[in-house]
């Protein structure tokens, strides 16, 4: 169960830190996220929390890119990335360990300083949902937590 907390923490944070597309464009810098985690047996403690992420300019100069990017990183496969308006949805696969998982979720950019994130995880028999809201804070990056 750790490994798949783990893994759709993951998931949730490669969502977050997906920019802006088209004629909407998120603001660069730091910015907020109020995390919600939902699955069977998941501890109370482990169901909210808030952190920082810094979005760069180039992050935010090629949404698609960078998530292919954080993929990659975290050994996954995008199976589709689409973009309709203001909203991108993806789903991929992953490698953790002994077991695959699949995810797939949407991100609505409300405006250059809020979007949403809904998540699903699959992994090893057990599902997880998450939600994201990501908030400006600042141009700059100095406090992320990175």
């Amino acid at each position: 169960m750790k490994r798949f907390i783990t893994l759709a923490s993951a998931a949730t944070l490669l969502c977050i830190a997906m920019p802006a597309a088209q004629a909407l464009e998120l603001k660069p810098g730091l910015w907020k996220q109020e995390i919600t985690m939902d699955a069977p047996n998941l501890p109370k403690q482990m169901r909210t929390r808030q952190s920082t992420h810094c979005i760069t300019q180039e992050q935010a100069s090629d949404p698609k890119m960078a998530m292919k990017k954080s993929w990659g990183e975290s050994q996954c496969q995008p199976d589709k990335l689409d973009q309709s308006g203001n909203t991108l949805t993806w789903s991929a696969t992953c490698k953790t360990g002994k077991f695959d998982s699949h995810m797939h979720g949407s991100m609505t950019f409300v405006d250059a300083t809020h979007y949403t994130t809904q998540t699903d995880v699959e992994a090893n028999g057990h599902s997880m949902k998450s939600t994201v809201k990501g908030s400006w804070l600042k141009a700059s990056c100095d406090q992320a937590g990175q």
